[in-house]
């Protein structure tokens, strides 16, 4: 695999890369530095925000939705207005973590105990107060799982049947059959903990492969049929918090370049 930086942008902590299709533009954030980020045609603009985010997700209607820690806006890219759709989370102290929509169009948010400081700085996590959230467009909010450590990764098979989630904080991803009605099934691990650091965010390519970023180790791929670990390659540094696909033959993936924690944007080049 071959590793390149697309962008000279520096963040201390990157995370949730989004592909937008019809405007060939990636979307990202920089969770402790409040920063939502585009790069269109080469260019790169960042949006300043109040609190910190975890996911930047463009809409049909031309704006843009930012899970910020009190809640989920609708943020106007030309004049930056952010307007409350929902608080999904209403537990003090938490913060969205793992945001990704489904082919229906909507909102999966994963949320957890809050551990930036302001300054950026690690807080500890001392409980397992996070939630699976789904929002949809009318802002309706619907409970799935409560309890959550870290929520990381958030994947649907091509039916909509499945849905893979993982909990940093117990070093697993699972796999949860979707109900008629939209509730999950009792879950099931799918790849449990494995010497090779700890599950952050995943990818499915066009092969049906997930590609989960291992946090503290490297990125690997497995199948998702048979949860077996396929290939794996070190990544620029030893923390890739999350991938995300952009192209059959390509991953972008955000990782610190060392030796400081200042985290960057890669693309990586799976196959010839």
């Amino acid at each position: 695999m071959s590793f390149h930086a697309v962008t000279a942008h520096r963040a201390q902590l990157g995370e949730g890369p989004f592909w937008d299709v019809p405007t060939q533009a990636l979307y990202w954030v920089n969770i402790a530095g409040k920063q939502a980020l585009r790069l269109m045609n080469g260019q790169l603009q960042i949006w300043q925000l109040p609190e910190h985010v975890s996911a930047f997700i463009p809409c049909e209607s031309g704006d843009a939705l930012v899970t910020l820690s009190s809640g989920v806006y609708r943020l106007d890219l030309a004049t930056e207005a952010l307007t409350l759709l929902c608080v999904a989370d209403p537990q003090a102290g938490n913060r969205g973590n793992e945001a990704r929509c489904d082919a229906q169009g909507r909102l999966w948010l994963g949320t957890m105990q809050n551990n930036i400081g302001e300054q950026g700085e690690d807080l500890p996590i001392t409980r397992r107060s996070g939630g699976l959230f789904r929002i949809d467009a009318d802002a309706q909010v619907t409970p799935l799982l409560s309890g959550l450590g870290i929520p990381n990764t958030l994947l649907w098979n091509d039916d909509a049947s499945l849905v893979h989630f993982g909990d940093s904080l117990d070093g697993t991803l699972y796999r949860y059959g979707i109900q008629p009605d939209g509730q999950l099934e009792p879950a099931q691990v799918w790849f449990g903990p494995h010497e090779r650091g700890g599950p952050d965010g995943s990818a499915m390519d066009v092969q049906g492969y997930i590609w989960n970023a291992r946090w503290d180790a490297v990125a690997c791929c497995a199948s998702p049929l048979k949860a077996r670990w396929t290939a794996s390659s070190n990544c620029p540094s030893a923390v890739p918090p999350v991938a995300c696909s952009v192209a059959p033959t390509s991953l972008p993936c955000i990782s610190p370049v060392p030796p400081a924690r200042w985290i960057t944007l890669w693309t990586v080049r799976c196959w010839p």
